[in-house]
């Protein structure tokens, strides 16, 4: 609503002149031809199945904010995003209330950093042309700042299992593309305003390259996570788990690393079906991920077994700290509900568990090859327990038995 109040005022109050206006077309018309020329770059992102499309589109629409009257950086935003729509978004079969959104909060920013470089303007005894740099820098933080805040606080506001705080650390690569797009948006600005403005069309071929770089990188870290969970596969944990312990390592920390087994997983899949099963797998990977702090590696081990390694704990921690924090795992594992298909029709399960093995560094081993074996030893200590339960390995490196376990045995 504020993003259309501020349109209606632009409307209304904006001031136009015919240098503008060819601005604007220049910085439209660059804007399509970028879209247009990337569509080749996403063929690859469509054949391996990766959703969305990067959007780079700030270049203009922050060359817009600072070049011209913000009722035609408006505008510029409006017609930008939608050609991007038509083009792009309405193909993928994408919400038309996204683009919507994303509009609004780039005219949002567009207004944010317009405002900064009016305000500089406005200051007594300032010459403008000797601080062009510093308007841009504060141009930039300022369109950043609003547009970042408003979608993370979006997100944030949407996903119940995550903070403010989460979704921005989740967010910090893209913020990085973002400054980095930002960035070639102010030589837009600043080559349009001091030479002709057909020589923006060589902001393509860089802002192409910086489109593949991104792609490069999300299809790597792509290759890194299990495609039914999100979380990291074996090969992917075991790499981010080494170099979490040699950091233990260095800063003389402790680390927790559990091994989690669903229980009678093969009966989900008997009773109602392999696609059942994916569905739980795909709940216990949200579960684990909501878990997680920003330092804790989480991954896929096999089958229906995942592992976790929890660094930073200190290194007089005892066995209550630690079996606490993996009785927070378990019992968010036995709190999950899954809808699924039965002969019957749909149901809710809600007696998924897991039994949970921890092991911990440096006591109980300090390769991560050595902490596996034992907490795999310690998980299945709980299966023979009884199942949907905790067992920690004490510090001769044997599974934590008690009464019920020797019983079993």
């Amino acid at each position: 609503m504020l993003a259309f109040g501020l349109l209606a005022i632009d409307l209304l109050l904006g001031q136009i002149d015919q240098s503008s206006l060819v601005l604007l077309a220049y910085l439209v018309f660059g804007a399509i031809a970028y879209t247009e020329i990337s569509h080749g770059v996403e063929q690859t992102r469509r054949r391996v199945g990766k959703p969305g499309h990067v959007d780079l589109t700030s270049v203009w629409t922050f060359a817009a904010a600072v070049t011209l009257p913000l009722s035609l950086a408006t505008a510029a935003v409006l017609l930008i995003y939608l050609h991007f729509y038509v083009r792009v978004l309405r193909p993928a079969k994408t919400p038309l209330y996204r683009q919507v959104f994303n509009a609004a909060t780039v005219i949002l920013a567009v207004h944010a950093a317009g405002a900064a470089v009016r305000y500089i303007e406005l200051l007594p005894a300032l010459r403008l042309d000797s601080l062009q740099f510093v308007v841009l820098i504060f141009a930039l933080l300022a369109y950043t700042v609003v547009n970042t805040s408003l979608v993370v606080g979006v997100v944030a506001m949407t996903t119940p299992d995550m903070t403010f705080t989460q979704t921005l650390m989740r967010r910090s690569e893209g913020v990085g593309v973002e400054i980095a797009t930002l960035s070639l948006g102010a030589l837009v600005a600043v080559t349009v305003t001091a030479t002709a403005p057909i020589a923006l069309l060589f902001t393509i071929p860089p802002l192409l390259l910086l489109h593949r770089t991104v792609l490069s990188r999300q299809l790597v870290q792509e290759a890194r996570i299990d495609a039914k969970t999100g979380v990291l596969n074996s090969a992917a944990w075991h790499l981010e788990a080494t170099q979490t312990l040699d950091r233990a390592r260095q800063r003389s920390n402790a680390a927790l690393l559990l091994m989690i087994d669903l229980d009678r997983f093969k009966s989900i899949n008997d009773t109602y079906g392999h696609l059942a099963g994916d569905e739980v797998l795909a709940a216990l990977g949200q579960v684990l991920r909501a878990q997680v702090r920003g330092a804790d590696v989480v991954g896929r081990f096999g089958g229906e077994e995942f592992v976790m390694l929890m660094p930073n704990l200190d290194r007089r921690v005892g066995v209550a700290e630690v079996t606490a924090i993996a009785e927070r795992v378990r019992q968010a594992i036995a709190d999950i509900r899954v809808e699924v298909d039965s002969p019957d029709g749909p149901i809710t399960l809600n007696t998924v568990s897991a039994s949970v093995g921890g092991a911990v560094y440096p006591h109980d081993g300090e390769v991560v090859t050595t902490l596996l074996g034992r907490a795999d030893k310690a998980l299945y200590a709980a299966k023979r327990a009884g199942r949907n339960r905790v067992r920690m390995v004490d510090s001769r490196g044997a599974a934590q038995l008690d009464d019920s376990d020797r019983e079993s045995r």
